[in-house]
């Protein structure tokens, strides 16, 4: 195993994106590409892809202070997006992805309002700019996430007790990712430029309006009115992690209100 090779994360500082891109990654995507090689047992295929998780969570520790934002986080950024639609087989990537944006945002903003780098204005600039990236990914993400859990157990009247579990550990499992997403969103939203953020939010009230007026309009057709009420509730939660953001204005907030 190369984790041998790694510094330790946990006394981490200033770091490089340019090494966990180059080397961390690397070895997770041989790992990865070990995991679907068919002459491997199931036993050996699983433990390929925990590797490839446990190396992926070392993302949050290369988050705390990172040297080269300007350089590689654009790079960095499309890996980003390109893991977390990899979901249905890394779902545990999502909250170790998540929390690392967290993280960095958290540190960034933090070091821009204090001053205390050289390059925090740059870094600062960088991630506002690609979180216009970042943040349609994540709000695509919720909403697969909320629509995957609507959806998983089969038809009721055939659910056993054992599919009855089933389904609700997953539905448990995806509202846990979501709650990473949002946090995510939350944070990333109050370092987006103000623009972006405002039509980005005047999108999700659009598709509320359009959600609340198919409940209306299929009131006989109980499938197509449970698919609405879930869209809303996801849009909801959307909507909430911007507000929580503190980053729209006046109007946006009217603009829900009525809405609603």
């Amino acid at each position: 195993s190369g984790l041998g090779l790694m510094p330790a994360t946990s006394t981490m500082e200033k770091t490089h994106i340019s090494f966990f891109q180059g080397q961390v990654l690397n070895l997770a995507r041989k790992c990865d590409a070990a995991s679907a090689d068919g002459h491997r047992t199931v036993a050996e295929a699983s433990i390929q892809k925990s590797r490839v998780v446990e190396l992926w969570s070392m993302f949050p520790s290369f988050c705390v202070h990172p040297v080269d934002m300007k350089e590689n986080f654009a790079a960095l950024a499309k890996t980003l997006v390109k893991a977390l639609g990899d979901y249905s087989r890394y779902p545990k990537l999502i909250p170790i992805i998540c929390g690392g944006l967290k993280t960095l945002a958290i540190g960034i903003m933090e070091r821009a309002e204090s001053n205390a780098s050289p390059h925090a204005k740059e870094d600062y600039d960088v991630l506002s700019s690609l979180s216009t990236k970042l943040l349609p990914s994540l709000f695509k993400l919720v909403e697969t996430l909320n629509q995957s859990g609507s959806t998983s157990g089969g038809n009721d009247a055939m659910e056993t007790e054992e599919t009855s579990k089933e389904k609700q550990a997953n539905n448990q499992q995806n509202m846990q990712l979501v709650e990473a997403v949002t946090d995510a969103i939350g944070q990333l939203a109050q370092i987006s430029p103000p623009e972006f953020l405002q039509n980005l939010f005047k999108k999700v009230v659009q598709r509320l309006l359009v959600a609340t007026t198919e409940i209306s309009e299929n009131t006989d057709d109980k499938e197509a009115k449970n698919a609405a009420t879930l869209r809303i509730c996801s849009l909801l939660g959307l909507g909430q992690a911007l507000i929580a953001s503190g980053s729209l204005d006046d109007a946006s907030l009217s603009l829900l209100y009525r809405a609603v």
